[in-house]
């Protein structure tokens, strides 16, 4: 059960009240099979994840009807079960191109958590622990982003702001925004601001974000805890 302790009345902003119908994926496009053996392609399988995450990478989704929501869920349940099977059987753990599959994998999890699906979050949390000591520089900190903000998204905001912080010290200046909601959320709006302030130095054409910040300006803020 989801269980978010952020719900920012300012952030419905952002949620363009826009749904789309849903298209499925098929795993196996990425497998070219040959004479002997096959090719996995991780280009097309990071494809199909983010055309699902443009459905259920956010909560709440933009899936337009409740079909189309249980037709997702057999679809990502089917895709997480055959790479899963693709990560534990065939890559091999020494393979350079391993922790790019396993990121996959994590992604995916989150938006299973955010269609609801049983036992994905703590799918997930298992996989970024993990991703946490593959990755360096530049890649580790798109990796705390992206564990940050699936956190804050579980209502874990301590952990979140561990996550988002680290990311934004090292450079990652995207994960401001995320960041700034994550202390909102917390409760505490000064930082919250600072952080939507410098966001916005980087990105000033991010609407979003200035709409956000006027919302904080004015003390319009609202914290609730939700679980559906």
């Amino acid at each position: 059960m989801r269980c978010t302790s952020l719900l920012l009345a300012a952030l419905l902003l952002a949620q363009n009240g826009w749904t789309i119908p849903y298209q499925p994926v098929e795993f196996m496009n990425a497998i070219e099979e040959k004479e002997q053996g096959a090719d996995v392609h991780l280009d097309k399988i990071h494809e199909m994840v983010n055309h699902l995450a443009r459905y259920a990478g956010e909560y709440p989704t933009k899936l337009d009807n409740d079909a189309d929501h249980a037709k997702m869920v057999e679809n990502v349940k089917a895709f997480n079960g055959q790479l899963g099977y693709l990560i534990k059987t065939i890559i091999p753990e020494d393979s350079p191109e391993y922790p790019y599959f396993v990121r996959e994998q994590a992604r995916l999890g989150v938006i299973a958590h955010n269609l609801d699906i049983p036992n994905a979050a703590a799918g997930a949390d298992r996989i970024y622990q993990w991703l946490l000591g593959q990755f360096k520089g530049k890649e580790l900190a798109d990796i705390q982003q992206e564990y940050g903000i699936f956190l804050a998204n579980s209502g874990q905001t301590e952990r979140a702001i561990t996550q988002l912080k680290a990311a934004y010290e090292s450079d990652n200046t995207g994960a401001a925004k995320a960041l700034a909601i994550a202390y909102l959320g917390n409760q505490d709006t000064t930082k919250g601001q600072r952080m939507l302030e410098a966001y916005i130095k980087n990105y000033p054409d991010d609407l979003d974000a200035q709409k956000l910040l006027e919302v904080v300006k004015e003390g319009k803020i609202e914290v609730k805890e939700v679980k559906p």
